[in-house]
C-alpha cells in the first residue's frame, strides 16, 4: 500500500507561509495539493485491494485446476477398471418398458404359477417375489404392489411399466395380465376366480 505523510505536507505549507495555518487562508493552489494528496491515497488503496483480488482469483484457479485433474485422474482410474473387468461393458441395462410381447414370452416361459399354494407357507407374497425374480433374470424392471379388500385382507400382485400400456398388473398365481384396475372394482372377476373381493385400497409401486 501506498503511504502518503498528509501531516508533513501540511507543516511544509505552514513554513512557506511563516505563520498559523487556517483554512480560510490557504491558497487555490493549496487545495490543489490536498486533493492530489487524497487521490494518491485512494489509488494506493485500490491498487492494494486490487492485488488481494488478483491472488484470490489465481487461488481459485489453482483449486478449479487442482479438481479437473482430480476428475480426470478418476475418470482414468474408471477406464482402467472397465479395461481390466470387460465383461462389465457387456452387462446389458435394464428394460424398464418392455414389451407386452416381451412380458408374455416370459409369462409362458416362466413356470411360478405352477407352484403350489401353502397358505401360510407359499401365499400371493412368495408367488409375486419368484415372478419378479424371474423378470430380473431376463433384466426386465418390475415390482409388488399390494391390493386391499378391507382393512386387514390385502393380496400382492406383480406391477410392469409397459411400451404399449404403461402399467399393468399381473396376477402370479395364474399369469392372467391386468390392464386396468381401479378402486370398486372385483379382483376376482379380474383374474377369473370364482369368488367376489372388492378393491378398496391400492398401493402401486409406480404410484
Amino acid at each position: 500500500m501506498v503511504g502518503i505523510d498528509l501531516l508533513g505536507v501540511i507543516d511544509i505549507m505552514k513554513k512557506r507561509r511563516g505563520k498559523r495555518m487556517k483554512f480560510i487562508e490557504m491558497k487555490p493552489e493549496d487545495y490543489f495539493i490536498i486533493t492530489i494528496v487524497f487521490l494518491c491515497g485512494v489509488i494506493g488503496i485500490i491498487f492494494f485491494q486490487g492485488n488481494n483480488t488478483n491472488e484470490k482469483l489465481e487461488n481459485c484457479s489453482l483449486e478449479l485446476n487442482n479438481s479437473l485433474e482430480e476428475i480426470e485422474l478418476l475418470n482414468n482410474n474408471i477406464s482402467l477398471l472397465l479395461e481390466e473387468n470387460k465383461e462389465l461393458k457387456q452387462l446389458p441395462l435394464f428394460n424398464f418398458e418392455p414389451s407386452i410381447k416381451e412380458v408374455k414370452k416370459i409369462l409362458k416361459e416362466d413356470k411360478t404359477d405352477e407352484n403350489e399354494y401353502i397358505e401360510n407357507e407359499y401365499d400371493c407374497i412368495d408367488y409375486s417375489a419368484d415372478l419378479t425374480k424371474a423378470f430380473l433374470d431376463k433384466k426386465i424392471h418390475s415390482c409388488v404392489s399390494w391390493v386391499y379388500f378391507d382393512d386387514t385382507n390385502g393380496h400382492a400382485l406383480v406391477t410392469i411399466n409397459t411400451k404399449e400400456h404403461e402399467i399393468i398388473y399381473i396376477e402370479p398365481q395364474n399369469d392372467k395380465i391386468i390392464y386396468e384396475l381401479n378402486l370398486g372394482d372385483d379382483y376376482c372377476s379380474k383374474v377369473f376366480w370364482d369368488c367376489e373381493l372388492e378393491i378398496v385400497q391400492l398401493k402401486s409401486c409406480y404410484i
